[in-house]
């Protein structure tokens, strides 16, 4: 059986107790994430590997600050920041979850409402995805100009997500959209009220479609205590998935047809408002701190490093064979 050492104490500590020492804050399954990174970068080494060597080592190093509770925030970590690392897509998730509490607390205090929108267009093949991305891009800044949208929308958060159905080898590209509207937006009365059918053809027009696409629009009803992240918890998921991928051939397709995109993206008073707040860039922001610093002193400082499939105690170092 294994034996580790604390090269602090000098004690000794066998295999079953190692998980003992592993990191646990409670709240968050790093190994979890850390082993979806290590199988992206497992596919990628097929087609880009010094990418995947980057992902690979990412969140190696994470020092925690301890505070007098028994609680540990995150301080400094080795993040990599690539897009397609499902462990920086993680950070970003909780951070964009964080900013968008911050947004729509004070949007709702100002009296703005909200309805979700999807837009969607036929799957396509790995060889159409490329210019179908392009095209949807193109169709959502031309909705943005169409009257329908500018009369009743103040605001949006958009996220762009591609979806692959391996039972037909295809792909699905799409938006998420946040829309901020007036408090008035749903009286009956409210000429500028967007319904099902209105959409759904300026989109298909827009995006000269023959068809007529799928879309979604739903007014968001908060039930009692219920905050907007609570209810939007799907939309303020980083889009990328590519934990959920299987495949080098499907990872390259859809990293290919992603690359010089922005997925993520705010607009009108929503912009405005992230802007006021002073809120920093998902995409290329800090992904250490995901939200306000605490006001208590650290005890101490604690070092976690992957090792041997798992996160311990940097001092924790597994013992040679023969050794005693």
């Amino acid at each position: 059986m294994p034996l580790y050492v604390n090269c602090t104490t000098g004690e000794i500590v066998c295999q079953e107790e190692i998980n003992n020492y592993e990191l646990d804050d409670g709240r968050r399954d790093w190994k979890k994430r850390k082993k979806m990174s290590l199988k992206v970068a497992e596919l990628m080494y097929n087609y880009d590997p010094e990418r995947a060597e980057i992902i690979r080592n990412c969140g190696t190093y994470l020092e925690f600050a301890r505070f007098g509770d028994g609680s540990e925030k995150l301080r400094h970590a080795n993040f990599c920041r690539q897009r397609l690392c499902p462990m920086c897509q993680w950070r970003r998730s909780i951070k964009l979850r964080v900013q968008a509490d911050q947004i729509y607390k004070l949007l709702e205090e100002r009296g703005y409402k909200h309805i979700f929108l999807t837009l969607t267009v036929r799957n396509c093949t790995a060889q159409e995805l490329p210019f179908t991305v392009e095209h949807i891009f193109q169709s959502a800044a031309k909705l943005k100009r169409q009257k329908i949208y500018r009369n009743a929308v103040r605001g949006a958060y958009r996220a762009f997500e591609i979806t692959y159905n391996p039972d037909e080898n295809t792909y699905h590209p799409h938006f998420h959209l946040l829309l901020t509207v007036e408090g008035d937006y749903f009286n009956k009365e409210n000429p500028s009220y967007i319904t099902h059918d209105m959409i759904m053809q300026a989109w298909r027009k827009v995006a000269e479609l023959d068809y007529d696409p799928y879309v979604h629009i739903e007014g968001i009803k908060l039930k009692e205590n219920q905050t907007m992240t609570a209810a939007c918890v799907e939309i303020c998921k980083y889009p990328t998935k590519s934990a959920e991928i299987c495949s080098a051939t499907v990872l390259q397709t859809i990293d290919y047809a992603l690359r010089g995109r922005r997925l993520i993206e705010w607009s009108g008073i929503d912009a405005d408002v992230r802007r006021e707040l002073k809120l920093d860039d998902i995409e290329t922001g800090n992904l250490i701190q995901t939200q306000e610093t605490e006001g208590d002193v650290p005890l101490e400082k604690v070092v976690y490093i992957w090792r041997y499939g798992l996160y311990i105690p940097m001092d924790l170092k597994k013992l040679k064979e023969g050794t005693a």
